[in-house]
């Protein structure tokens, strides 16, 4: 993996790579795969209705796991994240960056809504694949949401109850 590399590790920002942040986040994690997870083929037959969204949803499922991973990262001291490493390259405070990230997110949820207005059942599929993502975050111990009042004390699926699915860690 390139982040264990001493390379990577050691590797200082320059005027000309403000690119590269964003490239290396979008090839380090899967959120595309995640994105067209979205619509089973099955259930959702016609890739015309959501393919355009493909590029924001897959922004938004990185940008919401950076925004939410953000403090427990901050507290392990971990340097080499989006935030940070954008933060380097943009020569800006990591909270600025962290703001500017939460208003390029909500964006990006805007331009998906506008590409599947009117296409139900997959306006449906993607609004419920991002409620349940940012559940999921609120509620995993391991992002310690909890911490600074934005955790959950479980995730629960609404065709459950509490007593049968109970807390996620």
């Amino acid at each position: 993996m390139l982040e264990e590399r001493a390379e990577f590790r050691s590797m200082m920002p320059t005027s000309g790579g403000h690119c590269w942040p964003r490239y290396f986040r979008e090839k380090e994690g899967i959120a595309e795969a995640y994105a067209y997870f979205t619509f089973p083929k099955a259930k959702y037959p016609d890739l015309s209705m959501f393919l355009e969204a493909i590029p924001d949803m897959s922004r938004v499922i990185n940008m919401v796991n950076d925004i939410l991973s953000f403090y427990k990262e901050e507290m392990a001291g971990v340097q080499k994240n989006y935030i940070r490493q954008r933060a380097g390259y943009e020569d800006r405070e990591v909270t600025a960056v962290l703001k500017s990230v939460a208003k390029e997110c909500i964006e990006a949820c805007k331009r998906i809504e506008n590409v599947l207005e009117g296409r139900e059942p997959y306006k449906k599929a993607w609004l419920s694949h991002l409620h349940g993502y940012l559940h999921m975050h609120r509620a995993t111990a391991r992002y310690k949401l909890h911490e600074i009042g934005l955790g959950e004390k479980s995730c629960v699926i609404s065709s459950l109850t509490k007593e049968s699915f109970g807390p996620l860690e």
